[in-house]
């Protein structure tokens, strides 16, 4: 199950020397030095650790740590 806590050490082992403690749960990627190409493996990740996929039109909706649980969490099945 991904929570923030998991969501916090996949970003940590995508994007090594970035304080993930520090990053606020509602902090864009893009205001962060977690870039376009930081993302892009962040949400590969995703995809190969929870078999999460996120299509391109939605990528604008999961920049975030709040973005990444809520799409999830309105993706899971009721």
């Amino acid at each position: 199950m991904l929570d923030e806590k998991a969501l916090r050490m996949l970003i940590q082992d995508v994007v090594p020397g970035l304080d993930v403690d520090a990053l606020g749960a509602d902090t864009l990627f893009d205001e962060t030095s977690i870039d376009s190409l930081d993302h892009a493996s962040i949400l590969l990740a995703l995809q190969e650790r929870y078999q999460i996929i996120v299509p391109d039109e939605d990528i604008s909706h999961v920049n975030s740590i709040r973005g990444i649980l809520d799409y999830v969490a309105s993706r899971r099945p009721r």
